[in-house]
This record gives structure tokens, sequence and C-alpha cells, in this order.
């Protein structure tokens, strides 16, 4: 948690220096899953993550993943997604074995090496994705862990040149707006 935190906050002044260092991150939260005595907190906490209901924040990013052509690549950002509306749903609600803050960092744990993999390259899919990651964090700002990390991401995702063809202004918009 202490490292997420230091890399959203204590970051660098150059958004693609940030993502390089996110991504080494992602990849060591990734490698958390190893570790045999969180390996079952984890697990329960994946539990916890599938008994809410959801307000599909993510229904229209799910649509856009499902419509790729490449099936493989599909599959890889639709369970990505899947697991970031879990991470949403649960965030809400009190019942998390780690309190609220339990659910916003399962979702680094959670995201396969595929997907930070295509994060690595940039694809735009993988940044949007994360773009959303950003509107989570938003939502939960006065946390000393997030602060304004998730306005930061939205943003800056939305200032690389193909954010502006599509419809990651009204992501950045949205969060600008809570």
């Amino acid at each position: 948690m202490h490292v997420l935190a230091e890399k959203l906050l204590c970051r660098p002044d150059n958004f693609q220096i940030f993502l390089d260092d996110f991504i080494r991150s992602l990849k060591m939260h990734h490698g958390v899953r190893a570790v045999s005595p969180l390996n079952s907190l984890l697990e329960n906490e994946g539990m916890m993550l599938d008994q809410h209901t959801s307000n599909n924040e993510c229904l229209e990013l799910l649509a856009r993943v499902n419509a790729i052509f490449d099936k493989e690549v599909s599959s890889i950002y639709r369970r990505t997604v899947e697991d970031l509306q879990k991470a949403y749903n649960a965030s809400r609600s009190p019942f998390s074995i780690f309190s609220r803050i339990g659910p916003i960092i399962f979702w680094p744990v959670t995201i396969s090496s595929d997907y930070i993999m295509m994060l690595s390259e940039r694809r735009p899919e993988a940044l949007a994705i994360l773009s959303h990651f950003g509107v989570l964090l938003h939502m939960h700002n006065e946390m000393w862990t997030f602060g304004d990390s998730g306005l930061y991401l939205t943003s800056s995702i939305n200032r690389l040149p193909w954010a502006r063809l599509g419809k990651l202004a009204a992501v950045a918009e949205y969060v600008s707006s809570i």
C-alpha cells in the first residue's frame, strides 16, 4: 500500500516517467499474489469484491473492449475492467477486510501481467482503463494514500494526443466535477 501511495503522490513532473515508475510498481504489486501469507487474505478480499452490486461505472468501457477485434486482447481487457468494476462496487461498502482502501489497492494486485505489458506499450485501450482507475482514486481523494493522484492520472492521460480523438475527455471532465 505504501509503495502504491508513494508512486501516486511523489511523482515526477513528466507523465511518461511517472507511468514507467507506476508500471514497475504494478509489476511489484502483481508479485504480491505469490507471497503465501498474503495470498489467503487476498483471496478472501477477492470473494468480498464479488458480493457487491454494480453501479456500472465501467459499462461503456466494457462495451468498447468487447468490440475489439482481437479476442485474446479483448479478453485480457475485459477481465481487467471487470475487476476494476468490482473495486468500484466494493469501495462504496464498509465490509472490506482492509477497510475502504482494500478494494482500491486490490485492483493493482489482481490485474494480469498481460495487461501490465499492454500498459507498458502505451496501448490506448490500456491507458483508457488506467484512466478509469484514476476516476476511482479521485472518488476517494480524501484518503491520504490517494490525494490528487486520480485527477493527475486522468488529466495526464487525457492530454495524450490520441486521447483527444476518443471519449477520454468525458472521463477527465467527470473527474473534475467530483
